[in-house]
Formats: C-alpha cells, structure tokens, sequence
C-alpha cells in the first residue's frame, strides 16, 4: 500500500520521496502530499465512478460504487448451471441471474415425442407421417372411380346368396371419390323379372312364361290339365303348383296330383323341375310316376323317380327314360311319407323331351 502524508497545518517537513502513492491513488476531494507532488500537497484524482446496482452484483457479494464509505450487497440470483430438455413447440424462459456456463437447453430425441403405431401399410400413398423417430411415407394404394364420368368404382366380382348380392372390391385400397360400385348384370331389366316383383328396385314387367309343344306344366300354365284331390295339400298359383301338408296315419302316400291319357310315343323322358325348402324327418320321398291309364300312382308303376324328402333343393330337374314306355299313359306326382311328417316345396314346370 502507498505511503501518503495528509498535510497539516504549518507544514511538517515531510517530502515527496517519503511517499509511495501518487496522486491517482488518492479519492478526488481529498489533499496530500504524494509521491508525484514535488513536496507539495495535490488534490487526489482517484474517482469511483461505478455504475452497477444491486441487482447485478451476486447475492451475497458487497461493492463500493460511487461512494467510498458505503459498502453495498449484491441480489443478481445465482443460477448456476441451469439443465432444461424441451419437446418441439415447447419454449424455456431464461431468468434473470447468473448463469455459470455449464447450463444446457436440449431437445428431447424425436422416438420419444413421436410414440405411434403406424406403419406405411397404415399410410395413404404420397403422404408422410413421423412415427417413432422416423419419418414414414405411406403405400396405401388409392382407387378412384374408374367407371368413366361418375363415382363409381367397378366390382372385382359378384356372387349371390339366398337374396343377397355381394359385390368385390379391391382389398387393401382407399375409395377416394368412389360412391359407389358397379357391376353389369345385362340380365337384370323388368321384363326378365315377374310382373309387379320389385327385386332391388326394379319392379317387373313379365306376364308370364309361354309353354312349347312338349310342355304338360309350365309356371301357371298347366296345359295338360293336371288335379289334385288333395286340395289342402297342393294349390295351383300363378307362377307354380305350391306342395305342403303333413302326412297321417301309418306310412303310406300323401299328396298326390295326376293326369290321364298322355301320350309319350316319340319322347325320350318326362321331366320336372321343383324346389322342396322344409321336412321334419327322414325316410320321405318326393316321386314322379308313370303307371297306366286310371291305375293309382302306387300301383303297376311302368316308371318311376324320386327325391329324398329330407334333402333340400332349389331348382333340381329329375327325369324318367321313356324308351321303354312308348305308349299313352297316367303321370302323377306325390309323397310317400312317415305319419305327422310336415313338408312344402313348389313344382315350376313338367315337360317331355
């Protein structure tokens, strides 16, 4: 520390050289011989001129400022190192305070802020997704409408089950524009559907079926003038002979219809197509006989088919060689049936070939 001798009143003797600090090491306002003053007393030129405040001193530091007899405390908060991990879109406000340098503001990896469970197979075509840190880009494949000048889409195929229509479409695509799909059934027009049937919207326009030559039965049309006595059990409709009933009594046959007086010289079978939808037992058959004039049908049969009752059919054609039957005869159909068997089915047409 410089030696300074603060002059007094009358002078003491004292010179310069006995001093070590010179006159810039002496406050501003204050007088004193120093090292630099030639033995004469200067005013000092040291000036504290600090402008810093409180707040930018560390807490718990002191300071002069511009005043050497007051000593001052710091309240700037000491942060330290300072470690903040953000997502995407998140923001970190700095405070106020010191920070010593060894603080970090990072970025959470992007397999954590990207948790997903989609997979490119999951993804439209041409767009892109980020899912667990990686960026994905879609191979949905996309199908537009590609029936020309609408929304529709064509079906890859068709199929039909009891009263349903099923149409295809491409596994796997996204419909994009596509209201609806189309599959060409030329067939489906009014007139091929019956008169006042609405079948998915379009209501019919056919009358009925016209028979050929070789036709004894054809849907309504009974051209051979077949009867029945077993009213209850077969009922002649507009487009078919419905069958139904229950057998009685011990086994034996039930619900019959006939005609007389056919005559099949020149035919190669008789024929008939029917649908049997309902039994309740087994051991039934659905028959088509041929046995002569005004003999019963269970009787002397000359020809004979028949269907298991218990087995159901839609459409199915059974058929009797007539090679060996070339002569006029009596054609019928019935059942022979178990007592209390139930039974319903249709005959669509009986015709000779």
């Amino acid at each position: 520390m410089g030696k300074v001798i603060i002059a007094g009143g009358g002078g003491s003797g004292v010179s310069s050289d006995e001093c070590t600090a010179t006159k810039a090491e002496v406050l501003k306002g204050y007088s004193a011989i120093t090292a630099d003053s030639d033995d004469g007393v200067v005013e000092g030129t040291l000036e504290l001129t600090g402008d810093v405040s409180d707040s930018q001193v560390l807490e718990g530091k002191t300071y002069y400022n511009t005043n050497p007899k007051i000593k001052k405390k710091g309240s700037m908060v000491n942060h330290g190192a300072v470690s903040i991990s953000l997502n995407a879109d998140a923001s970190y406000t700095v405070p106020a305070g010191f920070h010593n340098g060894g603080g970090k503001v990072a970025a959470n990896s992007l397999v954590s802020q990207t948790s997903a469970t989609a997979t490119s197979a999951k993804i439209l075509s041409g767009q892109t997704a980020w899912a667990n840190g990686s960026k994905v880009t879609g191979t949905i494949p996309i199908q537009g409408a590609d029936v020309s000048g609408t929304d529709r889409a064509w079906a890859t195929g068709m199929s039909n089950w009891a009263g349903t229509i099923n149409l295809g479409i491409r596994n796997g695509h996204y419909l994009n524009g596509v209201n609806w799909i189309q599959a060409n059934i030329p067939e489906y027009q009014p007139w091929n559907i019956k008169k006042g049937v609405n079948i998915g919207g379009i209501v019919g326009t056919f009358e009925g079926y016209v028979p050929t030559a070789n036709d004894l039965y054809v849907r309504g049309n009974n051209i051979a003038g077949f009867t029945s006595t077993d009213r209850t059990n077969f009922s002649f409709e507009t487009g078919q002979i419905n069958y139904s009933g229950v057998g009685i009594g011990s086994w034996g046959s039930h619900a019959s219809m006939s005609v007389d007086n056919i005559n099949l010289t020149g035919k190669s079978y008789l024929n008939i197509q029917f649908a049997l939808t309902k039994t309740d037992n087994s051991g039934e058959n659905f028959n088509l006989a041929i046995v002569k004039p005004g003999a019963t049908l269970y009787n002397s049969q000359l020809g004979l088919v028949s269907h298991p009752a218990n087995t159901y059919v839609v459409d199915k054609v059974m058929s009797i060689p007539l090679s060996q039957i070339q002569m006029v005869v009596k054609i019928g159909i019935y059942f022979y049936t178990k007592p209390g068997t139930s039974f319903d089915g249709a005959i669509q047409r009986i015709w000779l070939s």
